[in-house]
C-alpha cells in the first residue's frame, strides 16, 4: 500500500491515497485530478517578553510572573494577545490570564489594595499617533486571577482666552488651571487664531484620555497609588498643550481621586 501511494503521488493522480493525508483532498473535474492541500493550522507560540519574581499570591513565597506575547506576524513589533502567567512558589501550581495586544509591553507588581500581596499591572501602547496605551490590573490571591477595575480618565476641558492663555476646567476635583502659550504666538497667530493677542474664534483643548498610567508609593506607606497622564492638544494632534495629572488611590474595591493638577508641555 505505502508503495503504491508513492508511486500514485508522484505521477499526481492518486486520488484515494490523497485522501488518507488529513491536510490534503483530492477530487476529480474533467478526468483530471486536481489537488488542493490544507495546510494544517499552527498557532502562534507565546513568547515570554518578561519574567519577574513576587509575592502576588499571598501565601509569603516568591511566584514566578511571566508576561508572555502571542504575534500572528513574526516580523512585527505588535502582540495581538499578551498572557500573564503566575506559578506560586509554594505549591508550583499555574494560573494565567489572557489579555488585548499591543506595543512595548511590560509588567510591574505594586500593592495597590493594602491586601499584603502584590498585583499585576500590565501597560502596552496602542502605537496609534495618540500615544495611548492600554492597561491591565490583576490580582491573584490564592492563585486565582481577578482582573480589577482602573480609574477613569478625568473629564477636563480646554478652553481658548485672549492674550494666549488656555483654560482647563476639571469638574472632579471643581478645579482650573490656566496655561500660558505665548511660546506658540508666532504658529497661533499665522493660523489666524489671534490677532493682536485677541482670539478671533472660539477654540478647545482637547483633553485626551491616559497615555500613561503610573504606579508608585507617593506616601511611602508600601500601598502603591496610581499617577494619570492625559495629554490636551491644541489646534492639530501634534500641537500639546499641557499634561492633566491625577493622583488615584484604590480604596473601598474603586479608585479615589486624591488630587489633580494640569501642567505646561515642555517644548
Amino acid at each position: 500500500m505505502q508503495n503504491h501511494c508513492k508511486t500514485a503521488l508522484a505521477a499526481v493522480a492518486a486520488a484515494g491515497c490523497l485522501s488518507l493525508l488529513p491536510w490534503a483532498s483530492a477530487a476529480a473535474a474533467s478526468g483530471n485530478v486536481q489537488t488542493k492541500f490544507i495546510y494544517p493550522q499552527i498557532a502562534p507560540a507565546k513568547q515570554v517578553v518578561q519574567t519577574s519574581e513576587g509575592d502576588v499570591t499571598g501565601d509569603g513565597k516568591l511566584d514566578k510572573i511571566e508576561l508572555l506575547g502571542i504575534k500572528k506576524d513574526p516580523a512585527s513589533n505588535y502582540y495581538d494577545k499578551l498572557v500573564v502567567k503566575v506559578t506560586g512558589g509554594g505549591d508550583g501550581k499555574s494560573a494565567e490570564t489572557a489579555l488585548g495586544g499591543g506595543y512595548t509591553p511590560t509588567v510591574r507588581l505594586c500593592d495597590f489594595t493594602g491586601d499584603g500581596a502584590l498585583e499585576t499591572f500590565v501597560t502596552a501602547s496602542t502605537g496609534g499617533s495618540g500615544g495611548l496605551s492600554t492597561f491591565y490590573l490583576n490580582s491573584w490571591a490564592k492563585g486565582q486571577p481577578k482582573t480589577l477595575a482602573l480609574p477613569v480618565p478625568l473629564k477636563a476641558v480646554g478652553t481658548y482666552e485672549n492674550n494666549y492663555i488656555v483654560k482647563f476646567d476639571v469638574p472632579e476635583q471643581k478645579k482650573s488651571f490656566r496655561i500660558d502659550v505665548r511660546d506658540k504666538k508666532a504658529d497661533y497667530d499665522q493660523s489666524g487664531l489671534y490677532r493682536g493677542g485677541l482670539l478671533t474664534r472660539p477654540q478647545s483643548a482637547d483633553v485626551l484620555p491616559f497615555s500613561e498610567l503610573r504606579p508608585m508609593d507617593t506616601d511611602r506607606d508600601g500601598i502603591c497609588e496610581l499617577v494619570g497622564f492625559q495629554r490636551a492638544t491644541g489646534l492639530y494632534n501634534a500641537d500639546t498643550v499641557a499634561y492633566a495629572l491625577s493622583l488615584w488611590k484604590y480604596q473601598g474595591n474603586k479608585w479615589k481621586l486624591v488630587n489633580t493638577v494640569v501642567v505646561k508641555a515642555k517644548v
